[in-house]
């Protein structure tokens, strides 16, 4: 009998693609064994050569083909296999045919043709016929007549079952059928040739697939190549990655030869227990970026015929640095420490020095990254749109960065990002590109959402349509299963199910959990000894998630569960600074920037809440200034100090997208959130004086709400400004501003106040400014007005300028008198409270705001601050109500009878717990501390019940 002295499929080829599949998997295995045995036992005793084709065929073929390959035949609508089935073209018919048939004949769909012959017959001889041809091409005649769907020839003569490939008649894949009694075979045979593997309706079937790649050589196994070849088989095999999780690739071989899961990554040092990669550092040195190796090594690469070992190293070191290894730890003899003091092989520990080596293996690549992400986390995005218009449209930049740049900046609502992405797909089948293709459908999943809720356009629903379609699971499983390794696969199983997320996020929260019960136990007054390592397992936790979706171009970050992580990571870095004695010093840049960039603006103002001063690095601040410099700086173009000044188009508000402008406004505000905060010096922020007043003049992407940052900054920080700048920045905002604008009015009167505050020589000369500032606020309407904050402006003005907004301020309190106007007025030293008569106007609209506070069981209710704020003004610029005034008040708690008048009060209905209410306000404080009556009930209530506010607030006020 003839055998294909080169199969289709060696058996080294299907180990090598295959080694994972188990024929227990399949149902009726044991069924199938039954019929294949029958079959043998026919063979043996002689009947089979006794009988004629026609007597056994169709009892063969749906047996073999419809049962043990599972080609259902006996449906009553649709089959896969068919007996006798016709040649249209030439009206001959094969035997069978497998495939996808139904009632309507002219649907059939073949995808294979079977030949079948006597047990007598020898398939390759030519047939006694009038055309002389043998059963091998009959049957190849049947298959061409087919059409191009049939990709596979298959010819028996019971003895032996022969598949070949339609396009290779030279090569077939042979079994005979008493081998099928061997478990190996048998599953050769099924893992080959089964119905769910053979044939695939409307794709590449996994057989195809095998068959495609059958042609590239096959990678010699790891045990076999030297260690050197191994690592950098392990690392290449990841291309496509620029970063992995380092405790993955910890768990591989050749690092991991234990046959179980290991913990062997710890604080950028990769921990392995091979002796052989141990012997491998020994011989190799790194010297100013350069990797040295030994006399003794090259000669042992040299005999073992070992390619290029240094460009082979420092790839392998150059990965391994992109997934945070910088330092190797190998050890010499694992089972001799474990056996002599038990060492936990599965977990990272410390060997004694004569058996490990440490090699730092960090390799310095002298060049800085310049791609669209790192234009974009570096806020130069003046740079990164110039890059993409110059390239719009161009194939040659239809490649993963762009696509990501475009996700960045939302272009046409990121259909340019899905459209870059649709090409990539082309990706698919090409040498070296799996992951690449993988990631492609990946993105353009989390694409979906976007598009649906920004992109309006009329394909909007088609290419909705394509995304939701795409099966991730079928990309790994079947469209990629012999291009990508096994441990690929499996890591590209965890990046399709946010494995690496869900574990950051879950760490993230345990570990400020575990700061916050630290910041506890300090605050109480206790300590502990050891265990402060909680930030540096925070920060290792999200850099594996943040170098992960950025390295690796994943959209990700743009979504609630990333920005969640990014918030809960701040906040317990927060936590931790706050947290006396073992909290955080201060904060690298890079934490920072981060926070800007993902955080919304109320939970950074929130997580700040309660910071006094944010200690940055010393380092990191000039990297911080060059930062928000690239930022401002990427709006205009021009000199600041020349009239030639311009906005930059790319980024006006028609050029963007809804989603950057909101990113960008959200920036912005979050800048100045940071440089409120931060430790940040005048001579370090003099810098970026010039760019932000130039962005000002020339940006309009911003909302009013923005500006409020800016706005705080200013009324706390103003004396970072110099004069000249702050004035300028008060005429742009005056001259940006109309009166049907609500943009400006808080950053006139924050500017305005810091100005009278920071530098209270200087006056506004300026008619000009002072008339456009008027006609700003001149529509007067019911609500809050205009002028209650451009009136803040009359305060560093000559009298005669001033006067004219006191006028229109009058206009307003005559027209539509507001008392939180007239509290401001006050507040501010505008108004002095005996000018007109809006003082009285003013206390009968307070007078309604009674039992605005109540008390049960010493726990208050606060319904509205306006009475409170109304006591704290009289007492703070020594407003002595007279009797009449005092009698307006008629629907006052006793709460509020003693702050209207703490002097004139009966203490028998005095309650301590009020005093929690005044803590804050000194002046008010300092008035009642002569009053024994007080004194003598806080510390009745101390005795009984002791509070630590009030107890430092009778130290300070009653000792």
């Amino acid at each position: 009998m003839n055998i294909s002295p080169t199969p289709i499929f060696s058996k080294e080829f299907i180990e090598h693609y295959n080694s994972g599949f188990l024929l227990n998997n399949f149902p009726n295995i044991r069924a199938k064994r039954e019929i294949i045995a029958r079959w043998i036992k026919e063979l043996n005793s002689g009947k089979l050569d006794s009988l004629k084709e026609e007597e056994v065929k169709s009892r063969f073929v749906i047996d073999i083909f419809g049962r043990v390959l599972d080609f259902k035949f006996d449906h009553s609508k649709n089959w896969f296999l068919k007996e006798e089935a016709k040649m249209v073209s030439s009206g001959k018919k094969s035997d069978a045919a497998l495939g996808y048939f139904g009632i309507n004949k002219s649907s059939d769909d073949v995808r294979a043709v079977i030949e079948i012959k006597d047990a007598k017959t020898d398939l390759e001889k030519k047939q006694n016929r009038k055309i002389k041809i043998s059963a091998i091409e009959q049957a190849f005649e049947y298959g061409e007549n087919i059409g191009e769907k049939c990709r596979w020839v298959i010819v028996s003569n019971f003895k032996e079952i022969r598949f070949y490939n339609r396009n290779s008649p030279e090569i077939y894949q042979n079994y005979n059928l008493e081998d099928l009694a061997d478990e190996s075979v048998l599953k050769e045979f099924i893992l080959l040739f089964h119905k769910d593997r053979f044939i695939s309706f409307n794709k590449d079937s996994q057989t195809d697939k095998l068959h495609s790649v059958s042609f590239k050589p096959i990678t010699k196994k790891e045990k076999n190549m030297h260690i050197l070849d191994q690592m950098y088989h392990c690392v290449s095999k990841f291309d496509g990655l620029v970063f992995v999780d380092p405790n993955y690739i910890a768990s591989l071989s050749p690092f991991n030869i234990l046959n179980t899961q290991v913990w062997h990554y710890e604080y950028n040092s990769l921990f392995t227990l091979n002796n052989a990669i141990y012997s491998l550092l020994e011989e190799i040195s790194i010297e100013n970026n350069e990797i040295k190796l030994s006399k003794v090594l090259e000669r042992e690469l040299s005999k073992e015929k070992i390619s290029e070992p240094l460009v082979k190293l420092r790839k392998i070191f150059r990965f391994l640095n992109k997934c945070m290894i910088s330092t190797i730890t190998a050890v010499k003899d694992y089972k001799t420490l474990q056996e002599a003091l038990d060492y936990p092989i599965q977990h990272f520990f410390n060997a004694p020095e004569d058996q490990k080596i440490n090699l730092n293996i960090s390799i310095n690549a002298g060049d800085t990254c310049d791609c669209l992400n790192c234009n974009f986390r570096n806020f130069e995005f003046a740079k990164l749109l110039t890059k993409l218009k110059s390239n719009n449209g161009s194939v040659d930049f239809f490649d993963s960065e762009y696509a990501y740049g475009n996700y960045m900046t939302a272009t046409n609502d990121y259909k340019t990002s899905f459209q870059i992405y649709k090409h990539l797909e082309n990706l698919k089948g090409k040498e070296d590109k799996a992951v690449e293709y993988f990631l492609t459908r990946l993105n353009m999943k989390y694409l979906h959402n976007l598009i649906r809720s920004n992109y309006e356009g009329e394909d909007n629903e088609n290419i909705i349509e394509n995304i939701r379609f795409i099966d991730l699971d079928d990309v790994i499983f079947n469209e990629l299963e012999y291009e990508i390794d096994n441990d690929v696969k499996k890591y590209l199983i965890q990046i399709k199910e946010e494995k690496l997320l869900n574990k950051v996020r879950e760490q993230i929260r345990k570990n400020s959990a575990e700061i916050q019960k630290l910041k506890s136990l300090y605050d109480r007054g206790g300590g502990q000894y050891g265990g402060t390592d909680i930030v540096a397992r925070l920060k290792k936790s999200y850099l594996l998630l943040h170098e992960h979706v950025n390295k690796n171009f994943i959209i990700q970050n743009i979504f609630t569960d990333y920005r969640n992580i990014s918030k809960e990571l701040f906040a317990g870095l927060i936590e931790s600074y706050k947290t006396k004695e073992v909290g955080m010093q201060e904060f690298h840049g890079f934490f920072i920037r981060d926070a800007v960039i993902h955080l919304g603006i109320e939970d950074l103002k929130e997580i700040l809440k309660d910071v006094a001063i944010l200690n940055i690095e010393r380092d990191s601040i000039k990297n911080l200034i060059d930062l928000f410099s690239n930022f401002f700086t990427s709006f205009y173009k021009g000199n600041a100090s020349f009239s030639g000044l311009l906005p930059n188009t790319l980024l006006a508000e028609s050029s963007i997208s809804y989603d950057l402008r909101n990113n960008l406004s959200r920036i912005f505000s979050n800048i100045f959130i940071m440089l409120l905060k931060s430790n940040i010096k005048k001579e370090d922020f003099k810098v970026i004086q010039t760019p932000i007043l130039s962005f000002l003049k020339t940006e309009n992407i911003l909302y009013h709400s923005n500006l409020d940052a800016l706005s705080r900054f200013l009324e706390k920080k103003g004396d970072f400004f110099e004069l000249d700048n702050l004035v300028a920045i008060l005429k742009t905002a005056v001259y940006n501003d109309d009166s049907q604008s609500h943009k400006y009015e808080r950053l006139v009167s924050s500017c305005s106040r810091s100005i009278r505050f920071y530098y209270p020589e200087f006056k506004i000369e300026d008619e000009a400014l002072i008339k456009k500032a008027v006609s700003n606020c001149s529509a007067l309407s019911y609500g809050r007005p205009k002028i209650q904050d451009y009136v803040h402006l009359s305060k560093i003005c000559s009298a005669e300028l001033q006067r004219q907004l006191l006028d229109v301020t009058d206009q307003y309190l005559d027209t539509y008198f507001n008392d939180r106007f007239y509290w401001e007025l006050l507040n501010f030293e505008i108004y002095q409270y005996t000018y007109k008569n809006y003082f009285e106007k003013f206390l009968d609209e307070i007078c309604k705001y009674g039992g605005s506070i109540e008390f049960k069981d010493g726990e208050s209710t606060v319904h509205n601050f306006t009475f409170l704020n109304f006591i704290w003004l009289i007492h703070s610029i020594d407003i002595q109500l007279t009797i009449e005034q005092k009698n307006k008040f008629q629907r006052l708690n006793k709460f509020e009878e003693w702050l209207l008048d703490p002097f004139d009060f009966d203490y028998t209905l005095f309650e301590s717990c009020w005093l929690v209410h005044i803590l804050n306000n000194r002046k008010f404080a300092a008035s009642i501390k002569n009053i024994s009556e007080i004194k003598v009930s806080l510390e009745k209530e101390l005795k009984e019940k002791f509070d630590q506010k009030l107890s430092n607030f009778y130290v300070q006020h009653f000792i």
